[in-house]
């Protein structure tokens, strides 16, 4: 059990409880580790002033936030990696962003989590704006600065 959870938790390591491993049940024993993690994280990011000791612990839970999300972007590069010229363009393109889904800056705290744009740039991880399928006409007017917004399209 305990090198399962290191190899699919490597970012909870530290954070399960040795002697209880194989004594209670295996969920449990990833609850306790992530609830542990959390107040870890919560604590660092709650403090007013990052004093040298919170400032080394950050350093930590940062590098084992980006494991986590190494993680998990290993599984979504693995299932790219499965699709075959059988699959339709359509499923590609629902992996990377949902088709016909239009993704904008105002609504950024719940959308940048609804695609994997980053799979053809990590500069995408970040947007203002992401038009699937949209019609050419969209794709000029969401591009165009305001200052252009009055100018003749032609």
């Amino acid at each position: 059990v305990k090198e399962k959870f290191e190899e699919q938790f490597p970012h909870l390591l530290g954070y399960f409880e040795n002697d209880t491993v194989g004594l209670i049940d295996r969920d449990d024993a990833l609850d306790i580790a992530q609830q542990k993690f959390f107040r870890a994280q919560k604590q660092v990011l709650q403090c007013e002033i990052l004093t040298e000791a919170a400032y080394e612990k950050s350093l930590e839970l940062s590098s084992r936030t980006l494991t986590e999300y190494i993680l998990y972007r290993d599984k979504i590069i693995g299932r790219m990696k499965e699709m075959t010229a059988d699959n339709a363009e359509s499923e590609i393109h629902n992996l990377i962003v949902p088709r016909f889904k239009e993704f904008s800056q105002e609504d950024m705290p719940s959308e940048i989590y609804q695609n994997n744009a980053w799979l053809l740039d990590d500069k995408f991880m970040v947007f203002r704006t992401i038009l699937s399928e949209q019609r050419m006409d969209t794709v000029v007017n969401a591009i165009r600065l305001d200052e252009e917004s009055g100018k003749d399209a032609g």
